[in-house]
């Protein structure tokens, strides 16, 4: 026989089902008597219907007086008054007559109305139009129950705290406050065990989904692993995928629960040595010593233990992102078109890394705070031991004495282990830093070394960029090759002028001495006049050269003749302005000999040439303009 107080048929019901609520709409029900089935046809218009209605809220049923009279039996558990609103002749086997059709249509549309504002319109509904479960709005979820139980109970909890720390605002003496320590405690012990009964709640599922998707990873592991078809692996294929992403999901999950429960943990401990500061403060520090001090070491001790636990989750959810950009690695196709995507994931990762290097370094200094904290409680303690005093009888006789061992008490052995934890503490931080240090400047040099790439690629973009628009700008090759004919014209003629300008200047000095020295020659011989010079069609230093040889042999002195002395007043002869000039103006023996050995490129010599004609004419196209007028 099952006991009395087994609940397991029991079913929890939500509290205050049968408030009643303010409805906005106001159902309307239609009765009228279908004599073949010999039941009463119900309809319900749920509020008026709109045109942007997609599901219209009509309710149609049939249902017979004895349906109809258990329907109102239920009702009447709930609310007795109504057995004044239900037809009297209305019973479980009651036959209507024709002329009673109208009476009992009537008087069911009545009694609807009023179980719905007695009882309620979902009620009403549910159980006349026979929904699957007509009770299930009513019924509370197991697992919204016991989570909401929880919580009101970590509330509740959190109230008791609020009323022990107004104890504490109101006490005048530092015993009252330890006293309320111990209460203090007490309470903060509790509420760490509802959350953590509250959070072991939340993580269930999860830890059920990760466990049963890791199963089913597996399992299309070993499938994909076997020989079979197309179509089996490619459906193998998408659980493994779908599993996967779902036990990531749950880690996910689980590491954001592990990180809130510890935050408010560390919030609850923390908030407790706070207080005991402002304590110290309040009471002073050589009171608070006396009898407070060893309490804060605790919680100092609980502080550093919750923040290690915090930061511990913190890095192991960041190597979970890390791992999670890696598994990205595995979908993707090393084809040409993946390579800039290769990239971007392996900087993700790199930054990934780099902040584990950051939470791990997080991690090793919260354990130096915690191992110093823990090696403070222990040199307090044998501080302690040390500062007790040791008293013994009287003796008469020293010899009487007992023997006193004058060592000092040991020490705690666990302080040793303390400092080589700390010593291993410090060398892994300089392995991380390093580590991380590394990584960075490598980054640096990676992004240095594109840069200049990018650099020069765009000089090279740049060059090619300009390269294409001044071909754009050159002329076609027949307006080209005449452009070019017109620049060495006018580089012809103004090599001309040149050649002519320089003579008169050097023959406009001394004009009267050549007028004085041809008329008045002793010798009587008229002078020879020298044909014109021929200037050659081009222009260049070879010309120029043989011009002046062909000056100098068209113009020899005259054997014989007498060398007078110049005249006073005039400096030098045209003779020999002339053969200066032609001296100065002759190239060397090692300048020919060069010139026949290494000739000229002529192409060489062209590309450079109309590399400068094309500055010289962009630079000036109306003066190029006007001259080449003169030689159309």
């Amino acid at each position: 026989m099952d006991s009395s107080e087994d609940l397991s048929d029991w079913v929890a019901v939500k509290a205050n089902i049968f408030v009643q609520e303010e409805e906005t709409d106001h159902p309307r029900f239609i009765c009228a008597w279908n004599e073949e089935a010999s039941k009463i046809a119900i309809t319900l218009h749920e509020g008026s219907r709109k045109a942007s209605d997609q599901n219209h809220k009509n309710k149609v049923c049939l249902l017979s007086l004895t349906e109809i009279y258990h329907i109102h039996r239920q009702f009447y558990l709930i609310n007795t008054s109504l057995s004044k609103d239900f037809p009297d002749k209305i019973k479980p086997n009651y036959v209507p007559s024709r002329k009673k059709f109208e009476y009992v249509s009537t008087g069911i549309e009545h009694y609807l109305s009023c179980a719905v504002k007695k009882v309620g319109k979902k009620l009403v509904i549910s159980l006349v139009f026979g929904d699957d479960d007509p009770l299930a709005c009513y019924e509370e979820n197991w697992n919204e129950f016991k989570l909401k139980s929880l919580e009101d109970s970590v509330d509740k909890a959190y109230k008791e705290l609020e009323e022990i720390l107004s104890l504490r605002g109101r006490a005048e003496s530092l015993l009252q406050v330890i006293t309320i320590y111990a209460l203090e405690d007490q309470v903060c012990t509790n509420i760490s065990d509802y959350l953590s009964e509250m959070y072991n709640f939340h993580l269930q599922p999860f830890l059920e989904l990760r466990e049963m998707s890791r199963a089913r990873v597996n399992q299309a592991k070993e499938k994909l692993g076997e020989e079979i078809g197309p179509n089996i692996r490619q459906k193998a294929q998408k659980d493994f995928e779908e599993w996967n992403e779902q036990s990531l999901v749950a880690t996910e999950a689980i590491q954001q629960l592990y990180q809130e429960f510890y935050r408010k943990t560390l919030h609850l401990v923390t908030g407790q040595r706070n207080r005991m500061l402002e304590d110290k403060k309040k009471f002073g520090k050589v009171a608070f010593g006396l009898h407070a001090i060893p309490r804060l070491l605790k919680l100092e001790v609980q502080v550093c233990q919750e923040d290690l636990k915090l930061h511990n989750a913190i890095k192991a959810t960041r190597e979970y992102q890390r791992d999670k950009i890696k598994s990205q690695l595995t979908y993707l196709s090393y084809d040409y078109g993946a390579v800039r995507e290769i990239e971007m994931i392996e900087e993700e990762i790199i930054n990934a890394q780099i902040s584990v290097f950051d939470a791990h370094l997080d991690v090793l200094e919260v354990e130096e705070r915690l191992y110093k904290s823990q090696l403070a409680v222990f040199n307090k303690e044998y501080k302690d031991t040390l500062d007790t005093g040791v008293f013994f009888d009287a003796a008469e006789n020293p010899e009487d004495m007992p023997d006193i061992e004058s060592d000092e008490p040991e020490m705690n052995p666990n302080v040793a282990k303390l400092k080589l934890k700390l010593s291993k503490i410090y060398q892994k931080r300089a392995v991380v830093r390093n580590k991380k240090k590394n990584m960075v400047a490598g980054i640096r040099k990676k992004k240095a070394v594109k840069a200049a790439v990018v650099e020069k690629h765009e000089k090279i973009a740049s060059y090619s960029r300009k390269r294409k628009e001044s071909k754009a700008k050159e002329l076609p090759a027949d307006k080209l090759a005449e452009e070019r004919k017109k620049t060495l014209q006018r580089l012809k003629e103004f090599k001309k002028k040149q050649i002519m300008l320089e003579s008169k200047a050097e023959d406009g000095g001394s004009e009267s001495e050549m007028t004085r020295s041809f008329t008045g020659s002793t010798n009587g011989q008229d002078t020879k006049t020298h044909p014109p010079i021929n200037v050659p069609a081009e222009i260049s230093q070879s010309s120029i050269a043989d011009q002046l040889k062909a000056l100098k042999k068209t113009s020899p002195p005259e054997e014989g003749m007498a060398k007078k002395p110049p005249p006073p007043g005039n400096g030098f002869s045209l003779n020999e302005i002339l053969s200066i000039r032609s001296k100065l103006k002759a190239p060397s023996a090692d300048f020919e000999k060069g010139k026949v050995d290494t000739p000229m490129d002529l192409s060489t010599i062209l590309q450079a040439t109309m590399k400068r004609i094309r500055n010289i004419t962009e630079d000036s196209e109306l003066e190029s303009d006007s001259s080449n007028s003169d030689f159309d």
